[in-house]
């Protein structure tokens, strides 16, 4: 799924993420009730090298070599949700984070990386940063999620998006996995991202409580040709926010005298965490 969201990500840089009246659909409602919490715990600077406990609600700055691996350990005051993020000038950097039932991972494109995820009381977690290309310093951030160190304006809201998906290719491969993303929706400007990447999918439909994120395009990359097209439909609860929906996607790549084409289906459900 984090490759076909780059491809569709880059393509959507492209063409401006839709045009003007697509980003103007929206639905009217809001979850003031449900909102999680908008405290903003203080953060405080350190340095760590690799291997060194670190607090929760710390910014830790660090330095990474070409392919080295850097990681942080910490114990959990709480069970809670939690988020880690990475900045760096170095040019891609990756994040993972990994303990008790916790394995996640935010790789983009870029050295600027977030995970949330929910940690039980007094297990111990390992934050690695690994340089995937450049080297050079770095800063983690270990806190507390709130709507505050999130960053969520009044009508964005946090999600815990599922997805159950299966694919197979024309070359005789099937797929099949479980696995969640965290993403942020905004109801009524219309439009949903995910946490760990910068571009916004504008609603491309709204009827009632549903909507629908819809595109299709082409990128090229070192002389491979990658078609896409997906379609994204999920409808919200107006009583307890949930979100449940499906997602088909298609992808075809054609390079090296080879051309291999793909479909998936997902089922969705989502958790509004704040």
């Amino acid at each position: 799924m984090l490759q076909k969201i780059q491809i569709v990500a880059c393509a959507l840089l492209l063409s401006a993420c839709g045009s003007e009246s697509e980003q103007n659909k929206g639905i009217d409602i809001n979850f003031d009730a449900l909102k999680g919490s908008s405290a903003n715990p203080t953060i405080t600077p350190t340095t760590a090298a690799d291997g060194d406990s670190i607090n929760l609600n710390t910014r830790v700055t660090g330095t990474i070599t070409e392919g080295g691996i850097v990681g942080f350990t910490f114990s959990a005051p709480a069970s809670q949700y939690v988020f880690v993020s990475l900045t760096s000038s170095a040019e891609d950097l990756d994040l993972s984070v990994y303990g008790g039932l916790v394995d996640e991972y935010s790789a983009g494109m870029d050295s600027n990386e977030i995970v949330v995820f929910p940690t039980q009381q007094d297990q111990s977690y390992t934050v690695d940063v690994e340089s995937w290309v450049g080297a050079g310093d770095f800063e983690v951030t270990l806190a507390e999620a709130t709507r505050a160190t999130l960053g969520l304006s009044y009508d964005e809201y946090l999600y815990r998006l599922t997805y159950n998906e299966t694919g197979s290719c024309d070359n005789g491969s099937d797929y099949s996995d479980v696995y969640d993303v965290s993403v942020i929706v905004n109801f009524v400007d219309g439009y949903f991202e995910f946490l760990d990447s910068p571009i916004r999918f504008p609603f491309t439909a709204v009827s009632g409580n549903s909507f629908t994120l819809s595109g299709n395009g082409e990128d090229r990359e070192d002389g491979y040709v990658y078609k896409y097209a997906y379609k994204t439909q999920l409808s919200v609860n107006p009583e307890d926010a949930t979100l449940s929906g499906s997602e088909t996607y298609s992808n075809e790549e054609t390079g090296g005298g080879m051309t291999t084409a793909c479909n998936y289906a997902s089922v969705l459900a989502g958790e509004l965490l704040l």
